[in-house]
């Protein structure tokens, strides 16, 4: 756990430490964040799947949305999930150095591989599947032990099977191990003559094993069914994630990266979607399937691609992972290229175990894992995230390479033996150059994260100065230019944040959020016409925006019409159930309207979801003071001070307190 520490302590000085910005991250922080404020069921088919957010949501509520404690508890599960394959891997010692030496190399990998902890420390899915998918295998390894004790064996294969649904409402990927393990027990013991009395016998088997795994499955590819009025998975967007790796442009990993290049394909997809009344998806997998039917020679080139990268040295990226995020640790830069040593390992691992029968058949889990995650990278697209579901695999098969050179006679035969696979997976691992040969342009998008985060931070300075980092490779990006904008209006440089959002608008005149944002700035000066005006169009290109409302509200609240800013505030909300500030505004309305007692309800809920806020705390102590509760109000007020002393909501609560 030290090494988790040590890696904690210097990634808290990012601003992404304690602001999640980027694909996916952000995305999963969000619904985790609606859900702990009371949004369970979603209103529209996400791209992700619901296990992760709502696993997440567990831990903000436990730990009161405090990012070192939610991170250093996902590490702990991640650590604690080793155990199990370690004591299973224990009790198969016999004495021999092979099966002696696996456990121990097997606990030591886990515990210090640099990209398993980025993982495990990061606000991503993979937190929660690599524990999903190690108890999945644990639990069906102990049901293949329990001989003629049916009840027993029963549910180690009900458990596995939980495990590996829970897995696929995690990340829809786990559906390939899933299917994956479900053949074997279906077809394991059979010869293919006797194929069918082979099923038979398994049959008890699989249907448990199935049955367990579809009970988490069904109820949220049912629910999705219904919000999309066909046929649904476990998530949206596998259609683009297919594309991705299946086009004319693909290169085996996410290429195409947020920014214009971005909104222009997914602005297409929801035209054409539109246009012919058929999904997302539906459009990219058809797109797909032309290219592949039309091209054969390059989309096959793709699939050898993809597979031989799945094993790449470097650990490609897929969201907000690239290396100047990733490693901007001492503790990430040391591992930096360290999957070289074990993806060579792991591979080679892999080869002779299948070559040979005796280990085949130990190790037959961990190779149905490696297999189906590799399969699945080949089919659609890979990176070192994708891929970190092989891990707990490729630990186990380096560690009996490892094993198996120690405990290998010193013959010709037997170097040949090992020489052959280790030389293979060299050449995969090592050889193919990364397909991201532009580091500056990934940098660039770094720095474009990093001044979103500076910004929610409110380090308007920092923001300024990532973002014109950002600049050489997203001068034609609107999103770029509005975050500029942003940092000129707060420091009330308002004729220059004029310059940005107009320049945004004319990069894309589509882009809502210019329009709001200059709505916003003529609030702020009393133009409400041209105010009025701008929030008007930027309704017309966006209408379910909960910042579009919550700013638009934020406006009606200065022209003095309190009941409409009330409603635009309440459909923020109806939006975005964490909107921390229309719950703050909605209070101030209530207090002022004569109704403390309401007021500190949304007091104590905004403050719920930024738990460090002293102004928040002010507020909800000034209401409850109102309501008569004064015990209360009093160890708001106090907290409040000690938090932030110098903080002028704080002191003027404190001096109206003394005076009284």
């Amino acid at each position: 756990m030290a090494l988790r520490l040590i890696y904690l302590r210097e990634y808290s000085s990012s601003p992404l430490f304690y602001m999640p910005m980027g694909p996916d991250i952000q995305e999963y922080d969000e619904w985790a964040r609606k859900i702990f404020a009371g949004s369970i069921f979603w209103k529209d088919i996400q791209i992700h799947s619901p296990f992760y957010p709502f696993f997440l949501a567990g831990l903000f509520r436990f730990f009161s949305i405090d990012y070192f404690s939610v991170r250093m508890a996902q590490l702990i599960i991640g650590v604690l999930a080793a155990l199990p394959l370690y004591i299973y891997l224990s009790e198969k010692r016999d004495g021999s150095t092979l099966k002696n030496m696996v456990p121990g190399i097997f606990l030591f990998l886990f515990c210090v591989y640099p990209p398993l902890i980025f993982y495990q420390g990061e606000i991503l899915s993979e937190a929660l599947l690599l524990p999903l998918i190690c108890l999945g295998i644990y639990f069906i390894y102990r049901a293949e032990e329990m001989g003629k004790d049916g009840v027993r064996k029963i549910l180690f294969y009900s458990f596995s099977g939980l495990c590996c649904g829970l897995a696929v409402i995690t990340h829809p990927a786990s559906i390939f191990f899933l299917v994956a393990e479900a053949a074997y027990l279906a077809f394991h013991g059979s010869s293919l003559p006797k194929i069918g009395r082979g099923i038979k016998k398994n049959i008890r088997t699989l249907l448990f094993f199935t049955s367990a795994a579809l009970l988490p499955i069904l109820p949220v590819s049912l629910y999705n069914s219904l919000l999309s009025g066909r046929v649904s998975f476990v998530q949206a967007n596998g259609g683009f994630n297919f594309y991705l790796g299946n086009n004319s442009d693909a290169t085996g990993c996410c290429y195409l990266r947020p920014g214009p290049e971005w909104d222009a394909v997914h602005r297409k997809a929801e035209e054409v979607s539109k246009r012919e009344e058929i999904s997302k998806d539906a459009y990219f997998l058809r797109e797909s399937f032309s290219f592949i039917r039309e091209h054969p020679l390059q989309a096959a080139m793709n699939f050898i691609r993809k597979g031989v990268l799945v094993w790449n040295y470097r650990e490609l990226c897929a969201g907000a992972d690239m290396d100047t995020l990733r490693y901007s640790t001492g503790f990430q830069r040391i591992g930096r290229f360290s999957f070289a040593l074990l993806g060579i390992a792991g591979l080679a691992g892999f080869l002779i175990a299948i070559s040979r029968k005796e280990s085949a058949f130990e190790y037959r889990h961990f190779i149905i894992l490696a297999a189906s995650f590799w399969f699945v990278q080949t089919i659609f697209v890979t990176s070192g995230r994708y891929r970190a579901p092989m891990l707990p695999a490729i630990f186990v098969l380096a560690s009996f390479f490892i094993s198996y050179v120690i405990s290998g006679k010193k013959s010709f035969t037997n170097v040949i033996r090992i020489f052959i696979p280790v030389s293979l997976a060299a050449l995969v691992v090592l050889f193919p150059s990364s397909p991201f040969a532009n580091s500056k342009k990934e940098n660039a998008e770094a720095m474009n994260i990093l001044a979103e985060a500076s910004m929610k931070r409110g380090d308007y300075d920092s923001a300024e100065k990532y973002i014109f980092e950002s600049l050489p490779f997203y001068y034609n990006w609107s999103r770029t230019f509005n975050m500029l904008g942003n940092c000129y209006y707060v420091r009330k440089r308002y004729e220059e944040s004029l310059v940005m959002y107009n320049h945004a608008l004319k990069l894309d005149p589509e882009d809502y959020n210019a329009f709001m944002n200059i709505g916003i700035m003529y609030s702020e000066l009393g133009d409400y016409k041209s105010a009025m005006s701008s929030f008007k169009t930027a309704f017309d290109r966006e209408e379910k925006s909960p910042e579009l409302f919550y700013n638009y509200a934020v406006m009606l609240m200065r022209m003095g019409r309190r009941d409409d800013a009330l409603k635009s505030f309440v459909m923020a909300l109806k939006l975005n159930p964490a909107q921390r500030m229309a719950l703050n505004n909605i209070g101030i309305i209530n207090f002022s309207n004569g109704n403390p007692a309401k007021a500190a309800e949304y007091f104590q809920k905004s403050l719920s979801l930024d738990p460090s806020n002293a102004s928040l705390m002010v507020n909800l102590a000034l209401a409850l003071y109102s309501s008569g509760k004064k015990n209360e109000a009093d160890k708001w007020r106090e907290k409040a001070v000690r938090l932030d002393p110098e903080n002028p909501n704080v002191k003027k609560l404190q001096g109206t307190c003394s005076a009284r």
